[in-house]
This record gives C-alpha cells, sequence and structure tokens, in this order.
C-alpha cells in the first residue's frame, strides 16, 4: 500500500519500548541520536549514518534514502 510508510521507527527510550511498539517497527532510542551533553542537538552526519547502518540495517537505510519513515515517540515531548 504506498499510504503506509515501509519503515516504522519507534524513537522511545528502551525502558518504555520494552512494555510494546507499533507491530513492525523498529526501536531506535532518540538519545542514540542526540549529543550526550545537549539532547536537543543531533549527532553529527557521519556518526547519524553509522548509528542507522548498525541499529536498523544498510537495507532498511537505503529505503530512507528515497522514502521517509514513520517515526513514533509516545507523548512527543521525552528526551
Amino acid at each position: 500500500n504506498k499510504l503506509l510508510p515501509r519503515v516504522i521507527i519507534d524513537t522511545r527510550g528502551s525502558s518504555f519500548a520494552k512494555n510494546g511498539h507499533i507491530p513492525g517497527a523498529l526501536h531506535l532510542p532518540y538519545s542514540s541520536l542526540s549529543l550526550p551533553d545537549d539532547p536537543l542537538t543531533l549527532q553529527p552526519k557521519a556518526k547519524l549514518e553509522e548509528i542507522l547502518n548498525h541499529s536498523l540495517g544498510k537495507d532498511t537505510v537505503e529505503i530512507l534514502r528515497s522514502e521517509p519513515a514513520l517515526l513514533t515517540c509516545g507523548t512527543g515531548v521525552s528526551v
């Protein structure tokens, strides 16, 4: 279905994600994408690519180069 994303990413912390997630969603905590001393700033591009390749796999990253993902975080305010 073209209306549904092929990749769903759950960005909640591990303590929340262990209680369940959207079927088929991949878990990638937001905190792993941000700077340790500044949770509102993302890691540099090269580091993000390294994290995504390791966490999601190279095939999924290739999909994300041409298609948007659906990201879910639960409340929209957790950092």
